[in-house]
């Protein structure tokens, strides 16, 4: 008996991407109901929030560093005057390189990091665990006796850093219904420059103060930042995606009706949702590896999704954000310490502006227009 080459093709299974929205949503909605109507409810709410929030320590520690490292008294007292002269009150090159750079190179460490401990202990605790790492970071940064111990520090905090800034933008994705995901993203980033323009105003604050204060008080509130995140993280529900994938069922259901304010119909059909999905992505990844990111068919995907935080990067924003302070101080340009906020605002500005103009004209336009 023979097979004809086109029927075993026929025959075998084809699988295909489906998004969230695709999948039908079970008989038995009333007419005109969505499938998500009703979901939002308190817990839902503080655990966005929660999550979101864990944005206050990328956003205040990228802008406190460049304020921080303009004061007087924080060069005087861990590096000294620059020349012989005891004029030149400002860090060297060198140290404007340790003291900006190095903690980059932790936030990619942590970021690299997020996945192995996500797959082992889930959204919720490896957040948690990272909170109390940074207490070290934070400890060394307020109370360094020198520089070298002071990069140390920051090198720490980035790395706690990196984890909050990867886990904290997936939980929010996966727990949300999937028509608020986009907004719930937009939250995390506008939670993150709010904190900045905090930390701006802070450094002004205290900046002429005489003696270690001026730049141990913003410091301090950065390392009180992940005490204060932990607390309100901790009775926060792990996510019902993550669980499903681990083949914990009935306690992703029970997070899940947590999370959710409607109905126990709709509550099932979700929940079938997210497993289909789970189920779906399994089948999908059996057989891919990270470097498949880089094959021919997948290669343009890669470099256009990952392009738009690296050639940001590329461009050399990075001097007018997190050098600001420091630039404009050794330039005696009028107020450096005020027009970082002035600078951090503008920023703001941008991030509450943006999700209107998303919806208005897409994404692709205003990212090709940005």
């Amino acid at each position: 008996m023979t097979t004809n080459k086109n029927d075993e093709a026929a025959a075998e299974p084809k699988l295909e991407t489906c998004n969230v929205e695709e999948i039908p949503a079970a008989d038995g909605l009333a007419p005109g109901m969505r499938p998500d109507e009703g979901a939002v409810n308190l817990m839902l709410v503080l655990s966005c929030l929660a999550f979101g929030a864990s944005s206050f320590l990328f956003g205040y520690d990228d802008r406190v560093i460049s304020p921080v490292a303009a004061t007087p008294a924080f060069v005087r007292l861990l590096q000294g005057y620059a020349g012989p002269s005891n004029e030149n009150l400002s860090l060297t090159a060198r140290n404007q390189d340790l003291v900006f750079s190095v903690p980059l190179v932790g936030s990619v460490i942590g970021g690299l990091a997020t996945t192995l401990l996500t797959n082992r202990f889930g959204r919720k605790w490896t957040l948690i665990g990272s909170y109390v790492f940074s207490l070290l970071g934070a400890f060394l940064q307020v109370f360094a006796p020198n520089l070298t111990a002071f990069v140390i520090g920051r090198f720490c905090s980035a790395f706690v850093i990196g984890i909050a800034h990867t886990i904290a933008p997936l939980y929010l994705c996966e727990v949300v219904p999937a028509s608020m995901r986009g907004r719930s993203v937009q939250i995390y980033n506008i939670l993150n420059i709010f904190s900045g323009v905090i930390a701006t105003i802070v450094s002004n604050a205290t900046h002429a103060i005489d003696g270690p204060k001026a730049y141990q008080i913003p410091l301090s509130i950065e390392a009180g930042l992940p005490a204060l995140l932990f607390v309100l993280t901790l009775g926060i529900p792990e996510s019902p995606q993550w669980l499903v994938s681990k083949g914990r069922m009935g306690e992703a259901k029970k997070n899940l009706r947590r999370l959710r304010g409607f109905s126990d119909f709709q509550l099932e059909d979700e929940f079938r949702v997210i497993v289909l999905c789970e189920e779906n992505e399994r089948e999908l990844t059996s057989n891919v590896h990270f470097w498949d990111l880089f094959n021919r068919e997948n290669f343009k995907r890669t470099i256009t999704a990952g392009s738009f935080y690296s050639l940001n990067q590329v461009s050399g924003v990075i001097l007018s954000t997190t050098y600001t302070t420091v630039f404009l101080s050794q330039l005696g340009v009028g107020n450096a310490f005020v027009l970082t906020i002035i600078a951090s605002l503008c920023n703001l500005a941008g991030a509450v502006v943006a999700p209107m103009v998303l919806d208005l004209y897409g994404r692709r336009p205003t990212a090709l227009w940005g």
